[in-house]
């Protein structure tokens, strides 16, 4: 009975993970996979013509693309080498199979990552000794585990992104898994050491900014060393055997620093080949993520509160409220003594922290610590339990709230799968266009989105039908004097309007938050910024205020959205609307579409 309950729950996690992993394709709706993909096709080298010589490594396998680092553009290559050769004799498309197999390695990663934090989970059971390992209770708390981890949003989505984001889930896990050994064992397992070294490694040969992750087993070495008891009573004594117990954990550390620097330069030696370009790309990248060199595509950010920021716009939605809610719990109110408690809590805090100050808070940028707060979820619900079991709760009461407590828990995650069940919404949109909008009309839609709508598919005919496409940079509308003019030419012309994802709207006004929010601050923004918007933007905001107001004369007529949501034989009875979570969370995979009619 046992095997058959975890087979299912096998068969939910990777269902959930696979399910519409072919989403968007053959457009590249994901801006970070389009450039990941295009990184994989660049991947040559001309064997014919070896020279062991610098001027020929520079250009073997060289991706010409440096934001990231090589282990997972090679690994792309490989993955998509084998679909490619599975796929012999059929009709397919370079860039579908380079997608496919960049969203494989973030499907297997996540599934792994998946056993990973279940692996933690035992790990604990076995140093904190809740339960023993064939007691029945333990059986439905490891069924629970499950489910909390099947079913959390972030594990969800990040496996249909091609991107880096699973992947270094999976190795922020590993790292914490071994160091968690490593503190918890009486002695050091000089392999464990090697292990977390290696993925350490391939954590910054997949992203230099994964350097971050050192510091995990160099804590977890320190804090064992600490937590020893010296034989001493004396205070000098004491400390000068700690003081001693450190001295001797060196030779560990330098281990996994040695280690980890000659596995990040054999999967990444590209960037070490071509350090020059490698160097400049670090220094832009740097740049657009401390705020000094300014980007269009980070003015979400702007006045936006550190710490605040992500715990209102990012951890909600990626746990999904009612994870967020325990996890906080968690956090605030589990043991302090316990130093597996201890150490959890210093694996968030040792990336969240720096991340947060940040300029650029992107959901990516903070994505590696997603699985210890799932861990954090997971120890607070036993804890509940055990709790209960020590006020003797009726056990009628006790199933009966645990059923209740984990439906809530894994409700948002079973709601996010609709994402991926469901046509991409851009192909939704594109549809009622060409159903409701006439041949010929004009359309005045908004630059910079990953692709146009209305876009060419298989799902209409769209043979006999043509529009007159405006694409205006209204990014640029208070910078350049001349855009003005421009788009009172589109506007004269324009019988329908798109705004084809919140980006514009939502980074440069404050019209839609503020129906939703009383106070910027509870939206993760300096109290200033609405006004500040409306002084740096003014004719955005005009824009969007008298297209909102219908003084520009037109009226909302459709509005396509692919809100996380449970649906029964067509009828949605439960929705999560995520509009107002950080920007990259819906843009990519479900952004909102909303389309205005010209009345006057």
């Amino acid at each position: 009975m046992k095997k058959i309950v975890f087979l299912l729950l096998f068969f939910l996690l990777f269902y959930s993970r696979s399910v519409g992993l072919d989403w968007g394709l053959p457009y590249p709706m994901h801006p970070d996979e389009r450039n990941m993909a295009d990184a994989v096709l660049n991947l040559k080298c001309n064997v014919s013509s070896f020279v062991l010589h610098v001027s020929w490594l520079k250009t073997c396998f060289n991706p010409n693309f440096f934001a990231y680092g090589q282990f997972n553009i090679y690994l792309g290559y490989i993955f998509a080498l084998i679909i490619h050769m599975l796929r012999q004799g059929m009709d397919f498309n370079r860039f579908d199979e380079v997608i496919i197999a960049l969203r494989m390695i973030s499907f297997l990663s996540s599934i792994l990552n998946a056993f990973v934090l279940f692996k933690i989970f035992t790990l604990l059971n076995r140093s904190l000794k809740w339960f023993k390992p064939d007691d029945n209770q333990f059986f439905i708390l490891k069924v629970a585990c499950w489910l909390i981890i099947i079913f959390v949003p972030y594990g969800i989505q990040f496996s249909h992104f091609g991107t880096t984001e699973s992947l270094l889930m999976l190795f922020y896990s590993l790292i914490s898994y071994l160091s968690l050994k490593v503190l918890i064992e009486k002695k050091h397992n000089t392999f464990d050491l090697l292990k977390v070294a290696i993925f350490c490694g391939l954590s910054i040969a997949t992203k230099v900014s994964s350097i971050s992750f050192l510091l995990i087993p160099i804590i977890s070495i320190i804090l064992k060393e600490l937590y020893k008891k010296s034989k001493y009573r004396k205070l000098t004594k004491v400390l000068l055997s700690k003081l001693l117990f450190l001295i001797a954990s060196l030779s560990g550390i330098f281990l996994i620093i040695a280690v980890t620097i000659i596995i990040s330069a054999i999967f990444s030696w590209q960037s070490i080949i071509n350090w020059n370009a490698f160097i400049s790309t670090i220094r832009y990248e740097v740049g657009v993520g401390d705020g000094s060199i300014p980007v269009f595509y980070t003015r979400s950010f702007f006045l936006s509160i550190p710490i605040i920021f992500q715990l209102i716009k990012i951890f909600p939605y990626a746990l999904g409220f009612s994870q967020y809610f325990l996890c906080i719990v968690g956090f605030i109110c589990l043991s302090w003594r316990k130093k597996e408690y201890i150490m959890l809590r210093l694996f968030f805090l040792i990336y969240f922290i720096p991340t947060s100050f940040l300029y650029a808070k992107w959901t990516r940028f903070i994505s590696p610590i997603f699985p210890i707060t799932t861990l954090i979820v997971i120890i607070m619900l036993v804890e509940i339990y055990l709790l209960a079991k020590k006020y003797k709760l009726s056990k009628l009461l006790l199933n009966f709230g645990g059923i209740i407590l984990i439906f809530l828990l894994i409700i948002p995650g079973i709601s996010y799968a609709s994402i991926y069940l469901n046509p991409d919404v851009r192909f939704s949109a594109s549809k009622w266009i060409y159903q409701n909008i006439t041949t010929e009309s004009s359309i005045l839609s908004e630059t910079a989105n990953v692709i146009d709508i209305p876009i060419l598919s298989s799902f209409y005919d769209t043979r006999n039908i043509h529009y007159d496409m405006m694409v205006f940079n209204f990014y640029d509308l208070d910078q350049d004097p001349s855009l003005e003019a421009s788009l009172q030419q589109n506007m004269a012309r324009a019988n329908y309007i798109i705004i084809p994802s919140r980006r514009i709207i939502y980074n440069h006004t404050c019209f839609e938050d503020n129906f939703k929010y009383p106070s910027s601050i509870l939206n993760g923004y300096e109290p200033a910024r609405c006004n500040e918007l409306a002084k740096k933007y003014p004719k955005l905001n005009q824009y969007y205020q008298e297209l909102i107001s219908g003084k520009l004369g037109f009226r909302q007529v459709a509005k396509i959205t692919s809100y996380p949501k449970i649906s029964v034989l067509g009828r949605t009875i439960m929705e999560f609307p995520d509009e107002s979570a950080e920007e990259t969370w819906t843009v990519f995979d479900h952004p909102s579409v909303t389309i205005y009619k010209r009345y006057d």
